[in-house]
């Protein structure tokens, strides 16, 4: 049976959803703030896009001071990627970036240099287009209604964190145990020289869970200088600590306070209630095999 015309004409027009999504192209899928600071200064952000369904106006990808984002980029936002609804229905998703040194918060320096040391700024990426007006079904213009990605955040972090503290260096045999105490999200890089040197040697750079190491292939009877310097999520890094110094001292063990004392039993007792020296330990075990 066919339908009147007038009930075709009336008849709703199901369209597939329309979604904008933007990520950062990061390990982890969930991460949605991205640290940067000035070791970053040169370099560029990357962003993933993803659209679905059909879009009346260009999908376009901005930065903003805001502390949301709005139906679109305002002037003193930047723009860092435009692309036309044919283009989106060609390539729906991809990677689009921008230079950190374009931000807008860095204002007549933008696009020449960063930001104020010692300064953190916070921004929005945001990723906005139109959809067709949910009741006509189809692109109008003046009747589409806005479609907003959730906004990632975009952290410019220019403060450099508290210096460490060597709590205790311990000496070892040709080594230094060395303990240093900093804030929890910051890693800890650990140098080290030879007293009155100048020069400093990086032995490693701890990750924010560890803060003890040990300096190895170290001369015993010299003393050594040991600093620590903090590191955060941004690349900015503390002052140095204060310096702390030891020196690796000859450990011998059992093994070598035998050896040194000519092989010889040590220590108090007398002849007759020595104990047995290693050959004689061996020589017991031997007997009880051959008696069981």
């Amino acid at each position: 049976m066919r339908l009147p015309l007038l009930a075709v004409l009336l008849t709703p027009v199901v369209a597939a959803a329309q979604t904008i999504q933007i990520t950062y192209p990061t390990t982890t899928a969930t991460a949605r703030t991205l640290t940067v600071g000035p070791a970053r200064c040169e370099g560029i952000v990357m962003v993933n896009y993803q659209a679905t369904g059909q879009l009346c106006s260009d999908l376009e990808l901005w930065v903003t001071t805001a502390s949301n984002c709005s139906a679109g980029p305002q002037k003193t936002d930047h723009v860092f990627a435009s692309l036309t609804p044919q283009q989106v229905a060609t390539t729906p998703s991809g990677t689009q970036q921008f230079d950190l040194i374009d931000l807008p918060a860095f204002g007549a320096d933008a696009g020449s240099s960063c930001g104020t040391p010692g300064v953190t700024e916070t921004f929005q990426v945001c990723a906005t287009s139109t959809r067709p007006d949910t009741i006509i079904q189809f692109c109008r213009e003046g009747d589409d209604d806005p479609l907003r990605a959730t906004p990632l955040e975009l952290v410019y972090d220019a403060e450099p964190p508290d210096a460490p503290t060597i709590t205790s260096v311990e000496p070892l045999d040709q080594e230094l145990r060395v303990t240093v105490d900093a804030e929890s999200n910051v890693g800890v890089r650990v140098e080290q020289r030879i007293a009155g040197t100048t020069d400093w040697t990086v032995v490693r750079t701890l990750g924010t869970d560890v803060r003890t190491l040990q300096i190895t292939n170290l001369q015993n009877g010299t003393s050594y200088e040991v600093q620590a310097i903090a590191i955060d999520a941004a690349g900015n890094e503390s002052a140095a600590s204060g310096i702390a110094s030891g020196t690796p001292i000859q450990t011998l063990g059992f093994w070598g306070a035998y050896k040194e004392a000519g092989g010889q039993q040590v220590g108090g007792c007398t002849a007759t209630g020595a104990m047995l020296t290693p050959l004689g330990i061996l020589a017991v075990l031997f007997l009880r095999r051959r008696r069981s």
